[in-house]
């Protein structure tokens, strides 16, 4: 979906899926297993290794990107939480292979059901959110042996990409619920827009935060709580870098 300056995308809810595709409805596979043998990750990790190639070129040189503090999580030799604003139809696939070594995306199931592309997203790292509750206990499991195996696991809360959207939206603290239960370090990474002077397109200007740590003095529904108010606030306060809107988002009354 291609978008022109200036254009205004109306809205009805802040959690609005203001892209819709003809693959919105897919359903994964009942026989779908989310934890790999060892055969399967040797050769994501060579995947991931030409992903990070290709992304390096798109993300600088295509998207414009300037990384500010881009080694954060590279120099991370633990397992680690990476939250995320949701703003790039592509760019926020190939982001995190610019900031992380083996990155695993928290992504809709909807994303499996694009032709070909689709089934090269679990190989590149991509953990598809079950369509059932029935499937939830062992999706979960297989994010936390991410965790466990010192990868990163990237998750953006606000789950519907706005395109150039320059506000953060409000997400739920239940996206909080994996490192409240399985603790790790958390980080963020936000994404900002600036005018350009050669370009028709924004500037961005990516920032990478952290680490926030989880209080396990506190129980567990209010370490969401307390971790989704830092997440947001550092959201918050990196989203006022963003100087230029592309894109006008309006509520539809």
């Amino acid at each position: 979906m291609k978008f022109k300056n200036g254009q205004t995308i109306f809205y009805q809810s802040l959690t609005d899926d203001v892209i819709k595709s003809h693959q919105q409805d897919y359903q994964l596979p009942k026989s779908y297993k989310w934890q790999k043998n060892s055969v399967y990750i040797c050769i994501q990790q060579v995947f991931q290794w030409l992903i990070s190639g290709f992304a390096y070129f798109y993300c600088h040189w295509w998207l414009h990107i300037r990384y500010v503090n881009g080694n954060l999580l590279k120099q991370l030799h633990s397992g680690a939480y990476l939250y995320a604003n949701h703003t790039q139809p592509q760019g926020d696939v190939f982001s995190p292979f610019c900031v992380i070594h083996h990155p695993a995306v928290i992504v809709s199931p909807a994303n499996l059901g694009i032709p070909i592309i689709g089934r090269l997203i679990p190989l590149g790292g991509g953990l598809p959110i079950p369509n059932n509750i029935r499937d939830m206990h062992r999706f979960t499991e297989a994010v936390y042996q991410q965790v466990d195996q010192n990868h990163t696991v990237v998750i953006y809360p606000e789950a519907h990409v706005w395109p150039f959207a320059t506000r953060i939206r409000p997400f739920n603290e239940t996206s909080f619920h994996y490192p409240s239960y399985h603790p790790a370090p958390v980080y963020t990474m936000t994404t900002t827009y600036q005018a350009s002077k050669w370009h028709q397109k924004p500037n961005i200007t990516v920032y990478l935060d952290g680490p926030f740590f989880v209080d396990t003095s506190l129980p567990a529904k209010q370490r969401q709580k307390d971790l989704h108010d830092k997440v947001m606030l550092q959201f918050e306060k990196r989203s006022q870098n963003s100087s230029y809107a592309y894109l006008n988002y309006e509520r539809r009354l």
